[in-house]
């Protein structure tokens, strides 16, 4: 830490030991021989201006910069892309921050940013993802063009914008502009997959506003007793069955309110895909709403009553 680098508990002590070792060595070694180091390592910068103690003095410094961005390198952080070293060893003190922090202090952060609070949420996901965003937030802004392209992320509102930003001399504050709306892009690309994998079919709903409306309702679901979901369900007119349990119809309040959500098109093809027919050409968008979402719940409950043993394949007519 004296030498200006932050204090990482996961440095141990032999890694520590041959850093100072090799700080003695660069030290000790004459100047045409350091430099020859440095040219190695791609470390060497040539300035007229120099005495010999001060190029000494730098290209010892050059060595160690390289030498941690190379570790912090090798243990996850994208230091070569983010470029800066002093930027990379506030990511590392950020990194050391996160790592302190309990699951509700995280929760807090991630409710600060506007996402739904959520049961399934666990520590480690949480802080995975405020290390990401940390990333995120201090990458080059190509290199951050450059994440969303890899995840296939269309930021073509953005794009024409943020080349001229990246060509020619602007204002931070517009710069930053820029980069908040491409951060807020990868963080809803994360959530949309992350709540996909969980089975809420957050793509299906093709917004991630309302795919994060539709979590938070979820969550509400979830929260509700048996008494307030049966109640939910009589109002389905279906009939209510004995030992109905909570999950049971906790899973069917799910898919009915995600159904709702889905735009009509994906409904649509939600119901082709189960050989279901939704309502005639000419009907308003509510009514085939309502016709493509009874369609799914009828069919639904035919396959669990079928599973029940009521053979309802055979009978045919919900």
């Amino acid at each position: 830490t004296g030498l200006g680098f932050p204090q990482e508990e996961r440095v141990d002590k032999e890694t520590l030991v041959e850093l100072m070792k090799m700080f003695t060595i660069w030290v000790a070694l004459p100047l045409p021989e350091l430099e020859r180091e440095c040219a190695e390592h791609a470390a060497d910068e040539a300035n007229d201006s120099w005495t010999a103690d001060d190029r000494r003095n730098e290209l010892v410094m050059k060595l160690l910069v390289g030498s941690r961005m190379a570790a912090w390198e090798a243990s996850g952080i994208p230091a070569k892309r983010i470029g800066n070293p002093e930027v990379v060893a506030s990511l590392v003190v950020d990194f050391l921050h996160i790592e302190g922090l309990g699951r509700d202090e995280l929760l807090e952060w991630y409710t600060g940013i506007g996402l739904p609070a959520e049961r399934a949420l666990t520590l480690d996901e949480l802080a995975g993802l405020q290390r990401m965003v940390a990333i995120w937030s201090v990458l080059p802004l190509r290199e951050l063009q450059y994440e969303c392209k890899e995840r296939n992320i269309d930021c073509s509102e953005v794009a024409d914008v943020a080349e001229e930003y990246l060509n020619t001399a602007v204002l931070d504050d517009e710069r930053n502009k820029v980069r908040s709306a491409l951060l807020n892009k990868l963080v809803a690309d994360n959530r949309m997959r992350t709540w996909d994998a969980r089975g809420l079919f957050a793509s299906k709903l093709g917004c991630f506003e309302l795919a994060s409306r539709i979590v938070q309702q979820a969550e509400e679901i979830m929260g509700l007793g048996l008494q307030q979901l049966l109640d939910w369900y009589a109002g389905l007119m279906l009939p209510i069955e004995t030992n109905m349990t909570r999950e049971e119809l906790a899973s069917i309040a799910l898919k009915v309110n995600l159904w709702s959500a889905m735009p009509l098109a994906h409904l649509k093809a939600e119901c082709e895909a189960k050989g279901l027919k939704v309502a005639i050409a000419g009907e308003c968008e509510e009514d085939i709403r309502i016709a493509a979402v009874n369609e799914l719940l009828l069919n639904d409950k035919m396959n669990a009553w079928e599973v029940k043993g009521f053979q309802a394949k055979r009978i045919g007519d919900p």
